[in-house]
C-alpha cells in the first residue's frame, strides 16, 4: 500500500521513526523531482507543523495511531527472487522470473507513459531498444566519498556507514556503505533510480540536518543508471558538513574501542545547526535525560524572530537532540569538524558513567550562567569536570587521528583549568581509562575529582597533588 502519514507532533513522529520497518519520504513519491534538495515541506502545510510523510507498507501493515491516508494499492514485482529457469529464444536474460517480472513490470511503464525510463538491454556497443528484447534488472552500487582537506594531501575518503536509498515510485531499496564509501542496494531495478544519501549510520547515530524536522538528513542526488551512482562529496556542498560529521563520529567510536573508553549512546541524536557565527558544540544529551523544549531554547540561548523561533521550537520537539554542532557555513576545515565532534562526544561517553541526574545539574548549571560561570556558582562543580574530561578527551582523540594537539587546546582555558588531566596523562602516565573511572556520579567537584583520583590510585597521590597545584597557579 502506497500511504501517507500526518504526525501531528513529535511523540507520533517519533513513533514513526521508531518504526524501522519504514522508510519514510517527505514528498511524494508518485511525483516527478524537478530539483533536488535536503528538504520538502507540502505547501498546504504550516511551516510550523509536520508535514506529510509518505511511503509504501505490506498489505496487513498494522498502523499505528497517526493520521494516515491509504493513497493507492500497489504491485511491487521482487525481482530479488529467481526460478532458475529459462525462457527458450530471448536474449541477453538472467532467467525466467526476471523475464516474467521485466515483462509484466515493462508493460506497467509503458501504459502509464513511463517507458522511456526503462534501461534495456546492451548487445556489443549499440544499446538495443525493442520490446522483443528483455531489459534486465540491475541493482544499483557505486561509491559516496566526502573531501577531508585535514590529511597532508587534501583527497575525498570513503563517507563511512550511511544508508544510501534509491527509489523509483514506491520501489524502494537501501544499503549501507563500507569504511571505503562503496555500497550496494538491495533492491533491483528496470528503470533508472532516485538516488539519495541519509545520514544514520550503522553503529546507531543519526544526524539531523540545519532544521531537523522529521528525520536524518538527507542529500538527493537526482535520477541516475540503476545499475549505479558514485558520487564525491566536495566542502562547497550541502552535505559536506554532514559527511565529515558522520565520519568524525564513527571514527570516534572506533577510539573509544581502542582506548577502552566507553562509547556514547548507540541511538544518539546529533543536529548541525548552521549559523552565522562562531563554531561551537554542546551535548545536553536532551533525548535521554527528558529536557522540555523550553529548557533546550534557553540552553541555545536562542533570541530571534517569532516566526524563526517557532520553527526552531518545532524542530526541537521533534529532534530532541543529545549533541548539537553548531557550525558557521563559511568553514570547511576538516580538522576543526573532527575536533569539534570529538569534544562533543567525550561528554557523551561522560554521561554513560555520570547519569542523568548529574547531567540535568550540569544543564541547569549552563542556563542558569549562560555558560560555565565563574567558577563559584552552587552548580559550577558539575560543568568543571564534565570540561576537563572534554577538552582533555577530546583533544587526545584529535591527537590520535592528526598526530599533534590542536593549536587551540589551552592548560588554563577558562576556570576549570583542563591541563589537570593533560598533564596527568602526558606527565604521569595515566592512561585515558583510568582517568574516565573517576568521572562517577558524586564527583561533582574538581577537588572531589583529585580526591577520587587518590582513592583510586593511592600510589600516585604525590603526582595527582602536583598536577592538581600546577592548576591553580
Amino acid at each position: 500500500m502506497y500511504v501517507r502519514f500526518l504526525p501531528k507532533d513529535s511523540l507520533e513522529s517519533n513513533l514513526l521513526l521508531k518504526d524501522t520497518t519504514l522508510e519514510l519520504f517527505t514528498y511524494p513519491l508518485d511525483y516527478e523531482i524537478e530539483e533536488s534538495g535536503c528538504f520538502y515541506h507540502d505547501p498546504s502545510i504550516p511551516a510550523d507543523q509536520p508535514t506529510w510523510l509518505y511511503t509504501a507498507v505490506p498489505s496487513g501493515y498494522v498502523f499505528p495511531n497517526v493520521q494516515y491516508e491509504i493513497l493507492d494499492e500497489c504491485y511491487i514485482p521482487d525481482a530479488n527472487i529467481s526460478t532458475g529457469s529459462n525462457i527458450q529464444g530471448a536474449k541477453n536474460v538472467l532467467n525466467g522470473a526476471d523475464e516474467f517480472l521485466g515483462a509484466l513490470e515493462t508493460e506497467a511503464f509503458r501504459i502509464t507513459d513511463n517507458e522511456a525510463d526503462i534501461e534495456y538491454s546492451n548487445e556489443g556497443n549499440n544499446q538495443v531498444a525493442t520490446r522483443s528484447i528483455f531489459p534486465s534488472y540491475k541493482r544499483p552500487v557505486g561509491q559516496i566519498q566526502v573531501m577531508n582537506n585535514a590529511l597532508p594531501t587534501s583527497a575525498f575518503q570513503g563517507v563511512r556507514h550511511v544508508k544510501v536509498r534509491t527509489h523509483n515510485f514506491v520501489k524502494i531499496g537501501y544499503g549501507w556503505t563500507d569504511d571505503n564509501g562503496n555500497y550496494s542496494v538491495n533492491e533491483r531495478y528496470l528503470t533508472n533510480v532516485y538516488y539519495s544519501v541519509i545520514f544514520e549510520n550503522e553503529d546507531g547515530f543519526k544526524i539531523w540536518g540545519n532544521y531537523a524536522f522529521f528525520s536524518p538528513a538527507a542529500y538527493g542526488m537526482d535520477w541516475h543508471s540503476s545499475s549505479g551512482y558514485s558520487r564525491n562529496i566536495d566542502t562547497n556542498s550541502t552535505a559536506w558538513l554532514w559527511a565529515t560529521i558522520n565520519n568524525a563520529a564513527y571514527d570516534y567510536n572506533r577510539k573509544c574501542e581502542t582506548l577502552n573508553i566507553p562509547r556514547p549512546p548507540s541511538d544518539l541524536r546529533i543536529w548541525n545547526l548552521r549559523m552565522d557565527g562562531n563554531w561551537a558544540g554542546s551535548t545536553p544529551m536532551a533525548r535521554h535525560i527528558g529536557l522540555s523544549v523550553n529548557s533546550l531554547m534557553d540552553y541555545l540561548a536562542i533570541s530571534c524572530t517569532s516566526a524563526y523561533t517557532s520553527c526552531i521550537s518545532l524542530a526541537l520537539s521533534l529532534c530532541m537532540p543529545d549533541v548539537f554542532i553548531l557550525l558557521n557555513d563559511n568553514t570547511t576545515s576538516s580538522r576543526n569538524v573532527y575536533e569539534t565532534v570529538y569534544h562533543e562526544l567525550s561528554h557523551a561517553s561522560h554521561y554513560q558513567q555520570a547519569g542523568k541526574a548529574y547531567w540535568l545539574l550540569y544543564i541547569s548549571h549552563i542556563v542558569t550562567n549562560g555558560g560555565y560561570g565563574d567558577g563559584d556558582e552552587w552548580l559550577a562543580g558539575y560543568a568543571g569536570v564534565g570540561e576537563i574530561w572534554g577538552n582533555f578527551f577530546g583533544s587526545d582523540c584529535g591527537r590520535h587521528e592528526f598526530g599533534a594537539i590542536s593549536i587551540w587546546y589551552d592548560d588554563f582555558e577558562d576556570w576549570y583549568h583542563p591541563g589537570f588531566f593533560m598533564r596527568l596523562h602526558n606527565r604521569n602516565g595515566f592512561t585515558e581509562r583510568e582517568l574516565y573511572n573517576c568521572l562517577k556520579p558524586g564527583v561533582n567537584s574538581i577537588n572531589k575529582l583529585r580526591d577520587e583520583l587518590i582513592k583510586c590510585y593511592p600510589a600516585d597521590t604525590a603526582a595527582i597533588n602536583q598536577r592538581y597545584r600546577d592548576m591553580l597557579y
